[in-house]
């Protein structure tokens, strides 16, 4: 993943039984961020999945989707995502906050972007189909301007 579109990117670059290490990469255009962090194999997938299926469903819907380690006391890396869709009209928007990992100086990050609904149906189609193999990805893509 050497180039970073606007959204957010994550690969699978190592697992075992128990958990998976993603690269993780996001852009709004002005700001860019890149971390590496842990989530759960067997159940982060479905999970994110199940928490963000039908997202927006009214105006003021808020979900928060979190995995890694954000505690500014670890040395592992972390990734928030807050899905806010704040107004009737218009597109729902996501929050970024992203803490570096091992192999970065300790850094935050925290910037948003817009996102389209159906861009968001993607992201939870590819949450749901992801296999668990070294290089898989996922998209998040930001609005078009």
């Amino acid at each position: 993943m050497e180039s970073v579109e606007l959204g957010v990117d994550m690969m699978i670059v190592w697992f075992d039984v128990d958990v998976v290490e993603l690269d993780v990469r996001a852009s709004n255009g002005s700001y860019t961020a890149t971390t590496r962090c842990y989530a759960g194999r067997r159940h982060f997938f479905v999970e994110a999945a199940a928490l963000l299926r039908g997202f927006p469903a009214s105006a003021g819907d808020r979900r928060e989707l979190a995995f890694g380690a954000l505690d500014p006391a670890t040395t592992l890396g972390g990734v928030k995502m807050v899905f806010t869709c704040p107004r009737p009209t218009g597109w729902p928007s996501v929050e970024v906050v992203m803490k570096s990992g091992p192999e970065q100086d300790r850094a935050f990050a925290q910037f948003s972007f817009p996102v389209e609904s159906a861009a968001i149906d993607d992201f939870v189609r590819s949450l749901q189909a992801v296999e668990t193999r070294i290089g898989a990805q996922l998209r998040l893509r930001h609005a078009p301007d």
